[in-house]
């Protein structure tokens, strides 16, 4: 097929005043042309209260994750280290570095080696996305008729579900959230929210790789073992910046076609002329096909 009609980001949100709703506003210079970034009178100055909150002494404690052999290897080593902080309720897999097991898997591993203290584990069905949990007998029912108390479970969210989930948890909660290679400030923020009261008693720890530590470090031009969550905050920002700057020219280029659609479209209703003389202006090669991008194969 050599033609085909296509849209985008600004042909979908159309014409005038667009209204949705937006976690963060990192991604406002990258928007449709018709949506117009606006924040309600109470949630100005968020974005810098969550930084102070997260660069807070309460979270300051990184740890690298010098050697990763597998899947269980990384799950050994949040049960050691749940067993030594008893205020550890959570892991939020943000990383993706679990990827060896599904969630069922995950959580009856965890069940097995975590500490007696809990009673059974939070996880995300992978047949039909219902929270779970899982006992100590192997058993798993769904987290609604189940009566335990909330500081004897302990919490698995993998990548997929570190947004949108809210669960309730003990006023001084812990949290283990791993980092990914080019997590942004909009992803971070996603996940760590889940604990309502972080500005009080909840904390979080960050986990990474070396690889990720190693680049913090560098961009932080500090010593591996120096780093704290405000170093964290710096990288995070860079990559947002960074991951910004990489997106503006395809947004751009895509506004400006949505631009020239428009008013030749406004154009050839004034005037009156014939609907084919609008083929120069919303006809145009797909720079971006597997051919121009790869060439073709002999």
């Amino acid at each position: 097929m050599k033609e085909k009609l296509t849209g985008n980001a600004h042909t979908l949100a159309g014409e005038g005043r667009t209204k949705g709703f937006s976690g963060t506003d990192d991604r406002n210079d990258t928007m449709s042309e018709s949506v117009i970034p606006e924040r309600l009178p109470f949630q100005k100055g968020i974005n810098g209260k969550m930084l102070h909150i997260l660069s807070r002494k309460i979270n300051n404690t990184y740890i690298s994750i010098m050697d990763i052999f597998s899947t269980k290897d990384v799950l050994n080593k949040v049960c050691v280290y749940v067993k030594k902080n008893k205020h550890c309720f959570v892991l939020i897999d943000a990383d993706a570095i679990i990827t060896e097991m599904n969630n069922f898997n995950v959580s009856q591993y965890l069940i097995n080696k975590i500490d007696t203290r809990f009673r059974g584990i939070v996880y995300f069905s992978d047949e039909d996305n219902k929270i779970m949990v899982i006992l100590r007998d192997g058993k798993s029912l769904p987290l609604s008729t189940c009566h335990i108390n909330n500081k004897e479970l302990f919490v698995y969210l993998d990548q997929i579900h570190t947004r949108g989930t809210d669960l309730k948890l003990p006023l001084t909660a812990n949290r283990i959230v791993t980092l990914e290679k080019t997590m942004s400030k909009d992803k971070l923020m996603q996940a760590v929210m889940h604990l309502r009261d972080l500005d009080f008693k909840q904390s979080i720890v960050f986990w990474s790789s070396k690889e990720i530590s190693a680049e913090i470090a560098i961009i932080n031009d500090i010593k591996l073992n120096d780093t704290t969550s405000k170093h964290v905050l710096t990288w995070i920002t860079y990559n947002t910046i960074r991951k910004n700057e990489n997106n503006l020219y395809p947004v751009t280029k895509e506004k400006l076609k949505y631009v020239i659609k428009t008013r030749a479209l406004k154009y050839q209703k004034k005037i009156e002329i014939p609907i084919d003389s609008l083929i120069i202006a919303y006809v145009n090669e797909n720079l971006d096909s597997i051919e121009k991008l790869y060439g073709i194969s002999p």
